[in-house]
């Protein structure tokens, strides 16, 4: 297991530190627990409803420095490459360097809490994220995944596109940033995390010195649920969308959301289905009831779980009948033991060799620290999974709510 610190600053701020001497680069990453779903909350009392997008143009518009120089560009002078990127529950900003950390660390931390928003700035922003919404629109799977989105969560604003609408861009102000990061934006709804070869004592106590001088806001706030939807529209055709006919699944399991390893082991349960080794899978291929590899995700969020599966195939409705009813009347038998154990290998396999990729490693552990879940304690519970630890989860399908879509090849 490798040798980390949990740290916390006199501000509130969360430090993870992860120790690294054999590393030559350094990952530091800060996150905040803010992201597009986050629309409707209460601050100091009172209802506030923000734009769709919100948090994404937020993203964007804090690398402004409030000398009017570009965070970007100051990353780029001291030799560390910079990155950031919103999720529906989340929003992360870090960077990598080779040589020494203090410098572009300082610079995160005043990037990240001492922000400078001008309507002059946000009307320029908005064109580039108009442009951005533009391309995502015009990639096909990522249109489709936002219309299956739609349909599992009807007018929640987990549904919402991560980067808005372009009707929600071109109404949003200043003020809007302004009140998203006085309410989210401070050092208790932040986490930190650095993974380096340095020392971490003088580390942290510059950080120390460095939060001290920033001014943070007193607010009283709550976020409102992002799911209150109580059903799904379960049939969405797309037309015109990809260069071939695809079909989709997409299970939606409220239950699941505060499941330990939840995705992991339905990864599991669906590779005893949908992998090339599976009896089920096999079934398909001789019936030519699909033209290329099933895919397939899952994912955890706050309030729900969902997963999306999806086929190439010129028989999308006969596809989509057989994987529902499989799905629905999934038994233990179907869970092939030679396959998760191949899984879990192949799993904890992952895991080793995550920790010698610095950006992944840094990610995973920020990504997880701001769902409140301790990555070392993670890796520890997975080592431990055996193949009998999958049975208990084949009832989260069996009580699924199931959205199916085709999406039609361009004509």
């Amino acid at each position: 297991m490798e040798k980390h610190i949990n740290y916390q600053t006199k501000t509130g701020l969360r430090i993870t530190y992860v120790q690294k001497p054999q590393f030559q680069r350094s990952y530091c990453g800060i996150g905040c627990k803010y992201g597009s779903a986050h629309l409707f909350y209460i601050r100091n009392q009172k209802e506030m409803v923000l734009p769709a997008g919100l948090a994404h143009f937020l993203e964007h518009k804090l690398f402004a420095m409030p000398d009017g120089s570009d965070a970007f560009s100051g990353f780029t002078a001291i030799n560390a490459t910079a990155n950031a990127y919103t999720t529906t529950d989340k929003t992360l900003y870090f960077f990598t360097t080779t040589d020494r950390i203090w410098d572009p660390l300082s610079l995160l931390l005043n990037m990240y809490f001492t922000p400078h928003f001008t309507e002059e700035a946000v009307e320029h922003e908005k064109d580039i994220i108009c442009s951005e919404i533009k391309m995502y629109e015009d990639k096909a799977d990522a249109a489709i995944v936002q219309k299956l989105m739609e349909a599992l969560y009807p007018d929640d604003s987990l549904s919402c596109p991560i980067a808005g609408t372009k009707q929600s861009v071109l109404k949003t102000t200043a003020e809007d940033l302004n009140n998203a990061y006085e309410t989210f934006y401070h050092p208790q709804n932040s986490h930190l995390v650095i993974v380096s070869k340095e020392d971490p004592k003088p580390i942290f106590d510059q950080i120390e010195r460095l939060m001290d001088s920033f001014c943070f806001f007193s607010i009283d706030f709550q976020k409102k649920q992002t799911v209150l939807s109580d059903h799904v529209i379960d049939s969405v055709t797309i037309h015109g969308k990809t260069s071939q006919t695809q079909a989709w699944v997409a299970l939606r399991m409220d239950s699941a959301r505060t499941v330990p390893l939840f995705c992991h082991l339905m990864i599991g349960i669906l590779d005893c289905l949908f992998s090339p080794l599976a009896a089920f899978y096999q079934k398909l291929s001789k019936q030519k009831a699909f033209l290329a590899d099933i895919d397939y995700t899952v994912v955890t969020q706050e309030e729900t779980a969902y997963l999306i599966l999806s086929a190439i195939t010129n028989h999308p409705k006969d596809f989509i009948k057989q994987v529902t009813e499989k799905i629905k009347t999934v038994q233990i038998e179907d869970l092939d033991e030679q396959i998760l154990d191949l899984y879990l290998k192949h799993l904890k396999a992952k895991q080793i060799s995550q920790l010698d990729s610095i950006e992944n490693l840094g990610d995973e552990i920020l990504s997880l620290a701001l769902e409140e879940i301790d990555y070392f304690a993670e890796q520890k519970q997975i080592a431990l999974l055996k193949t009998e630890d999958f049975k208990p989860y084949l009832s989260y399908l069996h009580e699924a709510s199931i959205v199916q879509a085709i999406s039609y090849k361009k004509s």
